[in-house]
């Protein structure tokens, strides 16, 4: 199973812009030397929201803007000349929600969940919460933007769906053979292997089809969030898709109970993911008393 680094309705609230003081660094031509205040600008996909959807791209990108005419190399530059911060001038672009890291970028574009990722709200409690993107720059200065918004209630699964499940899998890796669990329940659906790993994927129940869109990520990717009796919910089962691919591949899946059996059937599509195929497809078994889901915090 891939560990990927690499998923609106009260006013926000944005913080304001931080001004820095005697710069010295390369953001603009890799050898210029400020001496004038600098003023940073961290800017959000969530900006100007006032709710979120269940999935939504959560984009970070970071500006500067001299705050005195200056030089920079042989290039002249004027207050209110904002630029784009460069990649190699930026450490890290950490995502926190309520004041608790969910996950950490290091190349751009600065996105929630990797370049394939979203940002979903189902693992949240439908209310008010705090979005913020803290900046860290490669000479230690900060900056952040924080984002208030409000999350809705999501839709629970069918009431014969939801639950746990099991079946013994067999997949090539030695380490992966045995007793897999499946759940379903209102954030969204959870696979996790024998070695006490897995994911959480968003799906959509419509009718006898049951369809899984994108990972759920609650934790950084290096750690992941207990869950369900695993240690660690994180990554995905399909890849993130690299830099040039940035959708998850969908999965469709006709499903079927009967007494405590769960019969699923893989739906063949364009741009199906044969792991999540072979893993999902056949026959579960309800789990009757199962663990409990548990409090979602990273590395708890």
């Amino acid at each position: 199973m891939n560990q990927a680094p690499v998923r609106r309705s009260l006013a926000l609230r944005r913080l304001g812009t931080l001004t820095v003081l005697a710069l010295s660094s390369s953001l603009l031509t890799g050898t210029a030397q400020y001496t004038t205040p600098i003023t940073l600008r961290v800017t959000s996909s969530f900006d100007g929201r006032i709710t979120l959807p269940l999935r939504s791209k959560w984009i970070v990108k970071v500006f500067m803007t001299p705050d005195d005419t200056s030089f920079a190399g042989n290039t002249l530059f004027f207050p209110r000349d904002e630029v784009e911060s460069p990649q190699e001038n930026i450490e890290s672009v950490t995502y926190l929600v309520d004041n608790q890291v969910r996950w950490i970028a290091r190349k751009m574009p600065y996105t929630y969940g990797g370049w394939a990722g979203y940002f979903t709200t189902t693992w949240l409690k439908p209310g008010k919460h705090t979005f913020t993107a803290a900046v860290k720059m490669t000479d230690g200065r900060t900056a952040s933007n924080t984002v208030t918004a409000t999350v809705g209630k999501p839709p629970a699964p069918p009431a014969a769906l939801a639950g746990m499940w099991t079946r013994n899998i067999q997949p090539p890796q030695a380490e992966l053979q045995g007793k897999w669990n499946l759940v379903f329940d209102e954030i969204g659906t959870w696979l996790t292997d024998p070695t006490s790993t897995g994911v959480a994927e968003l799906m959509s129940v419509q009718g006898d089809t049951l369809y899984v869109i994108s990972p759920i990520q609650m934790g950084l990717a290096d750690i992941g969030v207990p869950a369900y009796g695993a240690k660690s919910i994180g990554g995905n089962t399909c890849g993130d898709g690299g830099a040039q691919s940035l959708q998850y591949p969908v999965s469709a899946f006709k499903w079927a109970v009967k007494g405590d059996q769960l019969t699923l059937t893989h739906v063949k599509t364009q741009n199906a993911c044969p792991d999540r195929a072979f893993l999902w497809s056949g026959t579960w078994t309800r789990v009757k008393n199962p663990p409990a889901r548990g409090s979602l915090i990273p590395g708890k």
